[in-house]
């Protein structure tokens, strides 16, 4: 699509990863993005992480993360 732009890639980890699962997943993304620049494509977004696992996130690349838990708390659905 000629007016498409990619910057990047999201994701959002499994839930109920241990520390060591968040590390591969987000590891894999980091990845998957350096794939996408060695193929030609000038990503520079990795949005991944959320409030609980963000500190991982950001170690392994994160430049966008969610955080709408830590700022409004957690979402009450009862």
């Amino acid at each position: 699509l000629p007016n498409l732009t990619v910057r990047g890639l999201m994701c959002v980890a499994k839930e109920g990863s241990s520390e060591e699962q968040l590390r591969q997943q987000f590891g894999k993304m980091q990845q998957l993005l350096a794939d996408l620049n060695a193929a030609g494509v000038a990503a520079d977004v990795l949005s991944m992480g959320m409030s609980a696992d963000m500190d991982i996130a950001v170690e392994c690349g994160a430049t966008h993360v969610r955080v709408g838990s830590a700022v409004f708390g957690r979402r009450d659905y009862g």
